[in-house]
């Protein structure tokens, strides 16, 4: 409105202006005229625009300026009233208690499981197998056949010998008669000392033949035997290598068996943590992704460490595995080594420790304040302290926000034990 009110002023006063100017003039001279007020009225039109673009953008400015300001007085207001909220509060925290309770320093590891023994039932004569009577993941005792190799070439081996000695047992049957008679004969003079050294010396060579032949025997008998494959000791088969059809290899395992009587994990540990583990150390197990955890405790700590990596090695015996997972070898195992226990402990969260320039504080939380509480601590635990000095049981302390604190602090607990 207000711009529009000085263009139109502007051009009622031009309009005026020339009204006096075409007084007393002609015709032709007030046509002239026209033409040149015509022109002036367009130059006004176009300054009367500008005119009122100007206002508007400074209408615009007076605006916002007027709006920054009042904001700032609005936020000036609200800001004033917060802090005085705040104030009046105090410094918000978490309260906790102090407990008394059973505090362990652990440390944590991933162990492999391995069995207490494992062996190989091999073949010791190259033959074809013929059967094979266990599966993977079975059970089998000590001297139990595995796998039977072929064998009709040994049996008729010993069919063929046997033949041959029956037939030398004969003919030294016969010669140790004729030598008990070429004797009597040769005692009582009969006849010379040389027939009767033909006939001994004739038995004797058979006797040896004999013998000879027993010994080829036995060891077509030992290899008979080797045609069967059996357990080297009590175990679970954890792998076959063959299939009836192949060809067994001697030297080469059929099968790989492991004593699970017992059970042993062992766990690489850095050196540092190595130093503070010794046999009989508490650890707790449990496999990898879930399970019951199982109490035992370290049975071997391995004398050396690895030089170039600076890794030792502990070892964990076990009897058997009580958890409900079923337990494959080479699994991995969670191990949780106890290195210190307090019994009886007084605790509080590592949160409501703070730490000064000459030693440790607790803020003691009193009716809506915080006293500050010198302390003595000792172990500690990933989330947990152990306060062996200037608290007690039930005492209820500041746990967050302890760095706005001081002594004499006003607080307000909005979590924890209030």
């Amino acid at each position: 409105m207000f711009v529009t009110y000085i263009t139109d002023s502007c051009f009622i006063n031009y309009y005026n202006i020339f009204t006096v100017r075409l007084k007393g003039r002609d015709n032709r001279t007030r046509s002239g005229c026209c033409v040149e007020m015509e022109r002036e009225v367009i130059l006004l039109i176009n300054k009367s625009k500008a005119i009122k673009v100007i206002a508007f953008i400074f209408l615009l400015a007076a605006g916002f300026f007027a709006y920054r300001k009042l904001s700032v007085h609005f936020m000036n207001g609200m800001n004033t009233g917060s802090s005085t909220a705040a104030e009046d509060l105090g410094v918000v925290t978490e309260a906790a208690a102090v407990l008394k309770e059973d505090l362990n320093e652990r440390i944590s590891y991933v162990g492999t499981l391995y069995p207490k023994d494992t062996m190989q039932a091999a073949a010791t004569i190259p033959a074809e197998i013929l059967e094979i009577y266990m599966d993977e993941g079975d059970y089998v005792k000590k001297g139990q056949i595995i796998a039977k190799l072929e064998d009709e070439n040994i049996i008729a081996a010993i069919n063929t010998l046997q033949a041959k000695i029956d037939t030398v047992e004969f003919n030294l049957a016969y010669l140790k008669e004729e030598e008990k008679k070429y004797g009597i004969l040769y005692e009582n003079n009969a006849i010379a000392k040389t027939v009767y050294d033909k006939v001994y010396h004739e038995s004797g060579m058979v006797e040896m033949q004999l013998k000879e032949l027993y010994a080829q025997k036995d060891e077509l008998s030992v290899k008979l035997k080797d045609t069967v494959v059996t357990a080297p000791m009590s175990g679970m088969v954890r792998e076959l290598n063959c299939n009836p059809g192949d060809f067994a290899v001697a030297g080469k395992p059929v099968a790989i068996i492991d004593d699970i009587s017992e059970l042993i994990i062992k766990v690489n540990l850095s050196e540092s943590d190595l130093n503070e583990l010794m046999v009989g150390t508490p650890v707790h197990l449990e496999i990898a992704g879930g399970g019951d955890k199982i109490a035992a405790k370290v049975t071997k700590v391995l004398p050396g460490i690895n030089p170039a990596t600076r890794i030792g090695e502990v070892e964990i015996k076990i009897k058997r595995w009580d958890g409900n997972y079923r337990v494959i070898l080479g699994t991995s195992i969670q191990t949780e080594f106890i290195k210190k226990t307090a019994k009886d402990a007084l605790t509080v969260p590592q949160s409501a420790l703070k730490q000064l320039a000459d030693g440790y504080v607790l803020y003691r939380i009193d009716a809506g304040y915080v006293r500050e509480v010198p302390v003595e601590i000792g172990m500690k635990t990933n989330n947990q302290v152990q306060i062996i000095k200037g608290a007690a049981e039930g005492h209820k302390v500041a746990a967050s926000n302890i760095d706005k604190l001081y002594d004499g602090a006003k607080v307000y607990v909005y979590e924890g034990e209030q």
